[in-house]
């Protein structure tokens, strides 16, 4: 099987598109035979020494096309190295002393503290405010 059927196969099994973040998660296996060298499921690219520090970390995919999943670190991988991670929400930061998480539903957690986005707006402005009086 040629590597642009298989990675068709993960891409559609994955649900990966533009977008997605994913988790580099090993290196591919490199083959050298007496007559020829192959990459693992004959991926058709490289795997140079600098691309070794990625494994492990979580970039966004750029682009799929033939040569594997281009990541946004500029380098193409095999999918089949690839973890698809869950976007999960980012704290966003709302001064120097807390951060907020915005919630599913809309409402925003400041601290152990959950309160909705509107109540959250007029506290800020509020602040700002006041702020600007000083």
């Amino acid at each position: 099987m040629n590597y642009s059927a298989i990675q068709k196969a993960f891409v559609s099994e994955m649900k990966l598109k533009k977008g997605d973040r994913v988790k580099v998660m090993r290196k591919p296996i490199f083959t050298k035979r007496d007559d020829a060298s192959t990459m693992e499921y004959n991926w058709p690219c490289v795997w140079p020494t600098p691309m070794d520090k990625h494994v492990g970390k979580t970039y966004r995919v750029w682009s799929i096309d033939s040569n594997g999943i281009r990541l946004d670190n500029d380098y193409y991988y095999p999918v089949f190295v690839l973890h698809k991670v869950e976007d999960a929400i980012e704290p966003i930061k709302i001064n120097h002393t807390y951060s907020a998480e915005i919630k599913d539903n809309g409402d925003v957690k400041v601290g152990c503290t959950t309160v909705s986005y509107a109540i959250l707006k007029k506290i800020y402005n509020a602040a700002t405010k006041q702020k600007e009086k000083k």
